[in-house]
């Protein structure tokens, strides 16, 4: 039971057409900057970047403004626009008249590609919507389109997670920055504005306002780099010289030229948010993993036609095969080990970039798999974060070390076992829940999600479910959220339509 209870106050914003009500610091981020041309909305992960963007979208399309709107996300991530904050947000009718099309590098070459990217261009019952990420924008062919769309449409034009082109010597940034001259209206959406040090915040800043930074003197990165960095001269290998940061200064100087641009929100600060926050990040499958769940899914489907008896224990053993081979592996044929389902896991790509995004908080991770939670510590030690592991093969002594540690917050990631860890523990130092891969079990996934939502919780609480799309991954999130059991999971027509 959480100690305190939050009373959204949520009324609609003179001007601004929504299908859902603002919190209060959307309201007022609508009312004082809702038609900015530029701005930038640095605030945490769970504190709802996307509706005031959305909000400000459909303001500047009702009155004939903007035309367009592009999306620049992380791989994923832009699918989660299509799948769920357009749904959410957008005013039915404008919803309806709406063109949406989410760039897919993968399939860029098929005739089906090319007619949906020709349709959005010749597009004009309604406003056009452009969804790509950032990997897409880096191939030839995307980066065109993205041309020849913003030519057509007069576009508000949105990065999410905009850390993801923040070093101004890198292909992305360059191309991210190019593009960007052809938008009247800009956006950044980001939790980490800075994250590694202020010459972050340079290049983020530069895609709202190429001369953002003239007015101080850094109308280069080597400038900006002088103006706020301490260098001091090294010798390398040969007496080579070279200067050194060591340092950082007029950081109130950097402070209020970012304040000019955009607004900081933590989601404690925000007291009429929900006590409990769902989010879903998506990723592809490899073309690897892709070809072996097919075969998979197809031999199940097979299992379905031919009438044969089906228990939920066959139903699950089933099921739990596919959610392997999405989380990166498959059972050798003795299903005594798991092999790996090519080089990639996008899943824990993935999960690195959540960890990214969220580099203040402290977090739980629930992973099914002893693999994952293996790959998920090599993960916290590649990024330096500092974890602890709960879970069968730890003993229990140590096990209860592990969550002192982490509740008195000595350490950043708690990994955890679900079987293991979803009962009889507190884990109130976090606030961040990610669900690496969920169980079937309603009732393991609810015990998982109380671990947080205990006496002496005080803030609100995200929950983040990782999913591979057009997967398994989406069946059993949308059965879990809607508090159905592993029967109605398993059986009777339901899974056939998901198959």
């Amino acid at each position: 039971m959480a100690a305190k209870s939050r009373q959204p106050d949520q009324k609609p914003v003179p001007g601004f057409r929504s299908a859902t009500l603002p919190f209060s610091h959307q309201r007022d981020e609508l009312i004082e900057h809702g038609l900015d041309e530029n701005r930038g909305l640095f605030w945490e992960m769970g504190c709802g970047k996307s509706k005031p963007v959305l909000d400000s979208f459909v303001a500047m399309n009702d009155a004939g403004e903007i035309t367009g709107l592009l999306v620049l996300a992380p791989n994923g991530v832009h699918r989660n626009w299509e799948r769920n904050e357009l749904p959410l947000h957008l005013p039915p009718d404008l919803l309806e008249r709406s063109k949406v099309f989410a760039w897919q590098t993968q399939r860029a070459s098929t005739k089906w590609h090319a007619a949906e990217a020709a349709e959005l261009l010749a597009y004009r019952d309604g406003p056009a919507i452009l969804l790509m990420s950032y990997n897409a924008i880096m191939t030839k062919k995307a980066a065109l389109f993205v041309r020849k769309f913003m030519n057509q449409f007069r576009c508000l034009y949105a990065l999410d997670e905009s850390q993801m082109a923040k070093t101004p010597g890198a292909a992305r940034t360059k191309r991210v920055l190019a593009s960007s001259k052809y938008a009247p209206v800009k956006r950044i959406l980001s939790g980490t504005l800075i994250d590694n040090s202020p010459f972050d915040a340079y290049a983020q800043i530069k895609f709202l306002d190429h001369h953002a930074w003239d007015a101080l003197g850094c109308s280069t990165f080597a400038a900006f780099k002088q103006t706020f960095g301490v260098f001091v001269k090294q010798f390398g290998r040969g007496g080579k010289e070279f200067e050194q940061c060591v340092g950082f200064k007029n950081l109130n100087l950097l402070n209020k030229q970012i304040a000019l641009y955009g607004s900081r929100v933590v989601r404690d600060d925000v007291l009429d948010l929900p006590e409990k926050l769902y989010t879903i990040r998506y990723f592809e499958l490899t073309a690897e993993q892709k070809r072996v769940y097919a075969e998979i899914r197809d031999e199940f489907q097979t299992i379905l036609d031919d009438g044969d008896t089906l228990t939920a224990a066959l139903a699950i053993s089933r099921m739990l095969r596919l959610q392997q081979i999405t989380s990166g592996y498959l059972p050798s044929d003795n299903d005594a080990t798991l092999r790996k389902v090519g080089k990639e896991n996008p899943r824990l790509k993935l999960l690195g970039e959540v960890f990214e995004s969220c580099p203040e908080g402290k977090r739980v991770v629930w992973a099914k798999f002893r693999q994952d939670v293996q790959d998920i510590a090599e993960l916290c030690k590649a990024q330096g974060l500092s974890y602890v592991i709960y879970d069968g093969s730890i003993p229990h002594d140590k096990r209860l070390a592990n969550l002192e540690a982490f509740q008195r917050g000595e350490v950043d990631v708690f990994i955890a076992n679900p079987a293991a860890g979803g009962t009889g523990i507190n884990l109130t130092a976090a606030n961040i829940i990610i669900f690496y891969n969920t169980s079937f079990k309603l009732g393991e996934r609810l015990q998982a999600e109380s671990r947080t939502d205990r006496y002496g919780q005080k803030r609100s609480m995200l929950y983040v479910d990782l999913a591979a799309q057009r997967t398994i991954d989406e069946y059993i999130i949308g059965a879990l959220r809607k508090k159905l059991t592993t029967a109605a999971l398993c059986m009777g027509d339901s899974i056939r339509a998901w198959l």
